[in-house]
């Protein structure tokens, strides 16, 4: 059963309608690639792209193959079992990005919003002067 909470929703015994693995496939995908491809600072959009060109075992890329088959087919509707590698794929993805970047109890939001701030403020200005 998935349970991380980045995960789209807990799967109960491992049932789930068809299209919620792929709102937890898609950015553990993202995580993946950007794993993989460590000098890049955007992930391609499309799950074929990633699917592509991310170094994955062949029983994981079979039941993505499979379950977005099953997906188009059902127009959405269908559920059933998740397939283990994809519950497993992306329960790993999120594990390793959490203990990659954990969260901090004491996060300086004022300095956040400052740089934030400040980023816009130059960008308006500097829309404004290429007009």
């Amino acid at each position: 059963m998935v349970t991380h909470p980045q995960s789209s929703r807990q799967y109960e015994n491992g049932w789930s309608a068809w299209s919620r693995p792929n709102y937890s496939l898609r950015p553990a995908m993202a995580l993946r690639w950007l794993r993989e491809h460590p000098d890049a600072a955007v992930a391609p959009m499309h799950l074929a792209s990633l699917l592509e060109q991310c170094e994955l075992p062949g029983e994981l890329v079979s039941a993505i193959a499979e379950l977005t088959e099953l997906k188009s087919r059902t127009r959405e509707m269908g559920s059933g079992a998740v397939p283990a590698p994809i519950e497993e794929f992306i329960a790993a993805e999120f594990d390793r990005a959490t203990d990659a970047f954990p969260k901090t109890r004491d996060r300086d939001t004022d300095r956040a919003r400052a740089v934030t701030a400040g980023f816009f403020r130059k960008e308006v200005l500097a829309a404004e002067e290429g007009r």
